[in-house]
């Protein structure tokens, strides 16, 4: 059974409401039966806001701490890494079976993919130093929507990959 009545401390930088709303979550997909802490729910929500899990490096026992993802959910992530090698986006997720719209924006505040997060921002922001023109997150994302409309996950990080190539040169 849930605890109820728990005063929530207030937290620098991160929305309360945020948090409230997926502890809300994770009690609807708990169910009534399920014996939670919410106070310690909302102690390692609150510190994965502030300190996200990164996907490539994460556990099942990681994931399902959140208590906001099925087991299915962790599962199929797990298996699209390994089919697939590391997350180049969190992007990505879409491609991944059972990972809808609803399931990512419900994660998202706790989840990072910080792989070659240097070469990323590197491919996001340009390289003024280097003279690369500046391309825009912005148009990253409509290249990546583009190619996830037209392809496979693989489709997905050929693109990407060609994309990096280009802004590189």
């Amino acid at each position: 059974m849930l605890a109820g009545g728990v005063a929530w401390a207030q937290v620098d930088r991160v929305p309360r409401d945020v948090i409230e709303q997926r502890i809300e979550a994770a009690a609807e997909q708990l169910g009534g039966d399920a014996e939670v802490d919410l106070t310690n729910l909302f102690e390692l929500l609150t510190d994965r806001y502030t300190d996200p899990i990164d996907l490539n490096n994460a556990t099942a026992e990681d994931l399902n701490a959140l208590l906001l993802l099925t087991d299915v959910q962790v599962s199929a992530l797990l298996q699209h890494i390994r089919r697939n090698g590391k997350l180049l986006s969190l992007y990505e997720l879409q491609a991944i079976n059972s990972w809808d719209a609803t399931t990512i924006n419900l994660v998202r505040p706790f989840i990072t993919v910080r792989e070659n997060a240097l070469a990323t921002r590197a491919f996001a922001e340009g390289d003024p130093e280097a003279g690369r023109p500046r391309i825009h997150a912005a148009q990253h994302h409509e290249h990546r929507i583009a190619a996830r409309i037209h392809g496979s996950p693989q489709f997905l990080r050929q693109g990407l990959r060609l994309l990096q190539r280009r802004c590189a040169a």
